[in-house]
Formats: C-alpha cells, sequence, structure tokens
C-alpha cells in the first residue's frame, strides 16, 4: 500500500484534473524526465497495477525530435502521479518501477 501525504490525500479527496510523469534512469546515461509540462510532454498514460504484475503504455509526444534516435531499451522507469496543490506545487506519488522492454515511434 503507497502512503500519501496530508496535502495529496485532500486533493486527491476534491478530485480535478491529476498530473503525472515518468523517470527513466539506467546506468551510465542520462535522467530523462517526461510529464505534462515538458517539451516532449505525456500523451497519454495506460497504467495498470495488480498485485503480481504491472504493465504500463507511456504516450509521450516527440516535438522536438529528440526521441527519434533514443533507445530506451532496458531504463528503469518509475511514473508518478498526483495533483498540483496552489500552496504546495506539484505533489506526486511515485508508482513500483517498471522497465522498457519495447518501444515504438508513431507518426500521425
Amino acid at each position: 500500500m503507497r502512503g500519501l501525504s496530508g496535502t495529496l490525500t485532500s486533493n486527491q479527496k476534491l478530485g480535478g484534473i491529476g498530473i503525472s510523469k515518468i523517470v527513466l534512469t539506467k546506468s551510465g546515461e542520462n535522467t530523462l524526465t517526461y510529464g505534462g509540462d515538458t517539451t516532449n510532454r505525456i500523451v497519454d498514460i495506460k497504467h495498470d497495477e495488480q498485485e503480481w504484475s504491472q504493465t504500463a503504455v507511456v504516450v509521450i509526444e516527440n516535438r522536438g525530435g529528440e526521441l527519434t534516435n533514443l533507445d530506451l531499451w532496458g531504463y528503469k522507469g518509475i511514473i508518478s502521479n498526483g495533483f498540483n496543490d496552489p500552496a504546495q506545487g506539484d505533489e506526486y506519488s511515485p508508482t513500483a518501477p517498471l522497465y522498457v522492454i519495447r518501444q515504438k515511434g508513431l507518426t500521425k
């Protein structure tokens, strides 16, 4: 079970529009963070957490083309969800880490 701060719990009960981000790390590589407010922003997340199984599909907009030649295989990804609190700013709760096992470039 995940523990939430009092502020995050309060904002969750109030509802509203949530925020999400993913932080990707790999030994010897740069840490990459994508969210709703980054240049290459998250367009969609489908994340399923079960007791013994977690899967996620994260769609990131490749606005500047930086993702085109980026190989993310083996990166550890931590998806965090939360809310923006007027007094506290962005507050997130991280989920269990997942690993990138496949990526695909999409075009419109």
